[in-house]
């Protein structure tokens, strides 16, 4: 259902970042203090979950189907923070849907470079 809406919504992906949207899609209760987590929703792939990987044992918790990239939180290695992990996983020149309570490291993250676009999903209903 969320490729579907993803595709016709004309996004590459949207990202999923709140614990409550978190929770409401997989059941996974997750807590973030300072680690972020990340559902990368695509329309033609299963889910990413993008994970510390002090969490990475407990998705395999979640009945969803998906696949897994961790990264290393602290001290993150130079390429190996989770906004380095977000730029290998996004398309260069991809439209990316987010949630309107995405942090704002992530979001200045998704619009950096000349290729890169970021949009709003005010209008993107569950």
């Amino acid at each position: 259902m969320l490729q579907k809406k993803t595709a016709d919504a004309e996004l590459d992906a949207f990202l999923i970042s709140t614990k409550d949207s978190i929770f409401y899609f997989t059941g996974f209760r997750y807590e973030p203090f300072e680690r972020p987590f990340f559902i990368v929703v695509r329309p033609d792939k299963k889910p990413l979950f993008l994970t510390p990987r002090i969490e990475a044992e407990n998705m395999g918790t979640i009945a969803v189907p998906h696949d897994l990239v961790e990264y290393i939180d602290y001290p993150a290695p130079a390429g190996g923070s989770y906004l380095e992990a977000l730029k290998g996983i996004l398309p260069k020149d991809a439209t990316i849907g987010v949630e309107m309570e995405i942090t704002e490291n992530c979001w200045l993250h998704c619009q950096v470079g000349p290729q890169r676009s970021c949009r709003l999903s005010n209008n993107f209903a569950w």
